[in-house]
């Protein structure tokens, strides 16, 4: 009889169970440990990686930064893109060694590469490259700020009275990379659900008072002065201090999200090139913060700014970083900066001390030629040889011969201007039969500057006479000059009745007398817009031949305080000298804000007199 084995083997096998258990787990553990191990070591170098990187890019900022320290102390007074701040990091050679892209933008010309960034290696102490760096240093000051330039194509741009004034974009290339319609969506949002710089309706900043009467167009649209100028200009606008419900752009990347209303999206590439050209931090601010005060103060505009503020601000300034050892320099400074910018002749006083004007001194202590002649004095018209420094020469003086106002003493009939020609109602002058005194010098100032202007006798008034000889008019008519030619060739259009086209189309001896509407009866006046007048006055006769220049000064301060018209607001001219363009000559202000009633002639252009001793002056009156 046998015994049974069952027991034993059941045993066995559950030891074998229990050792592929126990290996199994082993296995895990060790796989585990590899795994951690493994993972351990690569978020170590990860690490290590990231803070190598850091340091490096910590390298280059700091790098630039000193670059741009080192510029500072050295050259603090401007910048340029051939100083160390910039060469010291552009590419040398194009080998990938060197230089690097780092803006991932095409250069800004064909002939430029891409690559804007040269690579600087970083070794340890035994040689060995640890890392490179490549930094773009850019002037942000040269870009177009998005939330200061509102101009958008020459809208806006008028007198440069602030930085608003800026060219935001004329969507032809001019400014930035952008449509005009983008650009209306960035004002738009920059002023918020009003649309309107600050708020509605209200002279937020307190100009209204000034800029209404100032003679400047300070809301850039093109008219001076109007009703309401001062109110919702663009000054009222702030990025620094935005009010009411005015916006700003945080980033260049904002004006491209909050601006486009397409649903498009910009690429990566387009946002980078808007970048190139667009910033939201040059600025050059008219505040400052007076750290004394705790407040914003507006800089002072030492153009126009009174001696107190003159004085104030020197004396502030030497206190803070002295320049000057006692106050009766400060003082003598603060005269001289008054004197340098005004034309009066007069020495500015501050603190007992008098200031210098800005001319030469000596020379005007020793010789002043400054002279004044009037216009409307009929002795003054044609003085003898004698007194002949006395006399002014004007267009409607010779072309209105015997007719003319107020100077019609001395010339005849003989003396007109005669028609050369006739087609149809349009004539062509010659010279008279008979040369009144001194034509020959005004034809002389004449064709010194061009001839007619524009639209010179333009709605004047002609009378042509029907002449039975030189000396004697047998009939005549008056009518209004249509138009007149520019230029040496003295044609002019006549409106005429069909019995007067009649008349002048006869075979005959016609002469004429033209007046336009400038007047020279108590004063040469007019109160028409766009009107020439040429006056050509002779030096007197004590400078000729010491070949002089000369600032001439229009001065209009002899109106009565009973003319209407003389106290208009129009305190502008044309005295550029040119008749066939359009420009505007402000008139001059007093140190206390007060008008001069002056106007500079070509902008105070130093004159000389022509070989006759005549200096000819062309005018025309204000555009509105």
């Amino acid at each position: 009889m046998h015994k049974s084995n069952r027991s034993g083997s059941a045993v066995a096998g559950v030891a074998l169970i229990t050792v592929l258990a126990v290996l199994t787990v082993l296995g895990l553990l060790a796989a585990a440990f590899t795994i951690f191990t493994t993972t351990d070591t690569m978020t170590s170098r990860t690490s290590v990686a990231r803070v190598t990187a850091d340091m490096m890019c910590a390298a280059g900022l700091n790098h630039a930064l000193s670059a741009l320290w080192a510029d500072s102390v050295e050259q603090p007074a401007w910048d340029d893109p051939q100083e160390n701040w910039r060469t010291t990091f552009m590419p040398v050679s194009h080998s990938a060694d060197d230089a690097a892209d780092i803006d991932g933008l095409p250069g800004l010309s064909p002939s430029e590469s891409k690559e804007d960034g040269r690579w600087i290696y970083v070794t340890s102490a035994n040689g060995k490259v640890t890392g490179r760096y490549a930094v773009q240093v850019e002037d942000e000051c040269s870009k177009v700020n998005i939330n200061a330039a509102a101009a958008i194509g020459t809208h806006g741009q008028n007198m440069g009275v602030g930085p608003f004034e800026l060219l935001m974009s004329d969507g032809r290339g001019r400014g930035l990379p952008l449509s005009t319609a983008y650009c209306v969506n960035a004002l738009k949002y920059r002023y918020g659900n009003d649309l309107a710089p600050g708020k509605r309706g209200e002279d937020d900043n307190l100009t209204e008072s000034t800029y209404g009467y100032d003679e400047i167009d300070n809301d850039a649209d093109g008219v001076v002065d109007e009703l309401g100028e001062g109110i919702d200009e663009q000054e009222e606008y702030s990025s620094v201090r935005p009010v009411w419900d005015d916006r700003v752009f945080a980033s260049v990347d904002e004006l491209l999200d909050k601006c486009d209303t397409g649903g498009r999206v910009t690429s990566v590439a387009g946002r980078r090139m808007l970048r190139r050209y667009a910033t939201i931090y040059g600025r050059s601010r008219d505040m400052y913060f007076d750290e004394r005060t705790g407040a914003w103060r507006r800089q002072v505009n030492m153009n126009v700014a009174v001696r107190d503020q003159v004085s104030r601000l020197m004396n502030r300034a030497n206190a803070e970083a002295r320049f000057e050892s006692s106050s009766k320099n400060v003082a003598l400074t603060v005269a001289n900066i008054i004197d340098y910018r005004d034309q009066n002749h007069v020495l500015t006083t501050a603190a007992s001390e008098y200031g210098v004007e800005a001319v030469c001194f000596n020379e005007v202590l020793s010789y002043d030629g400054s002279w004044i002649r009037e216009t409307d004095w009929t002795g003054w018209g044609f003085p003898t040889d004698a007194d002949g420094e006395g006399h002014v020469l004007c267009y409607n003086v010779y072309y209105g011969a015997d007719r003319s106002e107020n100077y019609s003493a001395g010339f005849t009939v003989q003396n007109r201007f005669r028609i050369k020609s006739v087609s149809g109602a349009s004539v062509t002058l010659d010279e008279p039969a008979t040369a009144p005194r001194r034509l020959k010098e005004f034809l002389k100032c004449e064709a010194q500057t061009g001839g007619w202007p524009r639209d010179l006798w333009k709605d004047g008034t002609a009378h042509v006479g029907v002449m039975a000889d030189q000396r004697r008019e047998t009939n005549g008519f008056d009518c209004t000059v249509e138009s007149s030619d520019s230029g040496g060739g003295r044609r002019l259009s006549l409106k005429l009745t069909p019995a007067q086209l009649s008349m002048l189309n006869v075979n005959a001896r016609f002469t004429i007398t033209l007046k336009n509407a400038w007047h020279h009866d108590g004063s040469m006046w007019t109160d028409k817009p766009r009107q020439s007048e040429l006056y050509c006055f002779r030096m007197p006769n004590r400078y000729l031949g010491k070949k002089l220049h000369y600032q001439v000064i229009n001065a209009n301060h002899c109106f009565p305080a009973d003319w209407g018209w003389a106290r208009s607001k129009v305190r502008d001219m044309d005295m550029d000298g040119e008749g066939n363009r359009d420009s505007v000559t402000q008139e001059s202000r007093s140190d206390d804000g007060t008008y001069r009633l002056q106007y500079l002639y070509k902008d105070g252009k130093a004159i000389q007199p022509n070989s006759d001793g005549y200096i000819p002056v062309l005018l025309t009156s204000s555009l509105r």
